[in-house]
């Protein structure tokens, strides 16, 4: 299938909760994978609506690019209860110069056109963009992110952009999207909970298991400045709570 569609949802997906997950090439460390889990179990409690509520297995959406995808989100799917991981490779043989007819009330997003200048090449440079696009379009319940460098220094050194741009697309979609952080990789900071946009806020903030942790830190942080508000302990948000 080309890679400017949306993936099909299989009959036995539908109705399933999905995560999304997008990560830099570069996250392939031991403290990074040990994040991922802890990801994953924050993740399960931000998803389960109440005490009593059930737990469905929940899908995990990754691009099956080195790094992250493979080496982090995989890997901790793997070793973590609950989870079904789904692959999504980019198609880097696939250009598109033009807009495909899709059929009306699709799910399928708008396409980004290849510039000319990729005319007679083998590899599309656009092709993990629109792939992360066809993720998007499955309407995952939040998105996971692992960069590993600043968006600032994204921009400069051309790493993790891709991740970047994926944060970007799902919070103009409306997706929650929390960015699993640590400025050395997890080797002398602990990996946090970032997010910028208002909606993951607020369901940070209104959940019953969350809510409190977070008015914590929120309060820590005005009081002494050390932490953005808008993050939380990664380590406290997985410790599973009584059911």
């Amino acid at each position: 299938m080309p890679d400017y569609r949306s993936y099909s949802i299989p009959s036995e997906h539908i109705g399933r909760t999905r995560v999304l997950t997008s990560g830099c090439r570069h996250a392939t460390t031991s403290a990074q994978a040990e994040a991922g889990i802890l990801a994953l179990n924050a993740a399960r409690i931000l998803l389960t609506p109440s005490p009593a509520a059930d737990r469905p297995p929940l899908l995990l959406d990754h691009g099956g690019a080195g790094g992250a995808d493979t080496a982090v989100w995989q890997a901790a799917a793997d070793r973590t209860p609950g989870w079904e991981a789904v692959c999504h490779p980019a198609q880097w043989s696939t250009h598109v110069f033009e807009l495909p007819d899709f059929a009306p009330g699709s799910p399928e997003q708008t396409v980004n056109l290849c510039p000319a200048r990729h005319r007679g090449l083998d590899k599309c440079a656009m092709a993990g963009h629109r792939r992360n696009a066809a993720m998007i379009a499955l309407g995952p319940r939040l998105l996971l992110a692992m960069p590993t460098v600043s968006k600032t220094r994204a921009k400069k050194i051309g790493r993790s952009r891709g991740t970047w741009g994926c944060v970007d697309a799902a919070v103009r979609a409306g997706i929650p999207t929390l960015i699993v952080w640590s400025p050395d990789g997890g080797v002398n900071t602990a990996f946090r909970l970032f997010w910028s946009d208002e909606k993951t806020d607020q369901m940070i903030a209104e959940h019953w298991a969350l809510r409190h942790l977070y008015g914590i830190e929120q309060s820590e942080s005005a009081a002494t400045a050390a932490e953005p508000s808008r993050s939380i302990s990664l380590a406290e948000a997985a410790v599973d709570v009584p059911f």
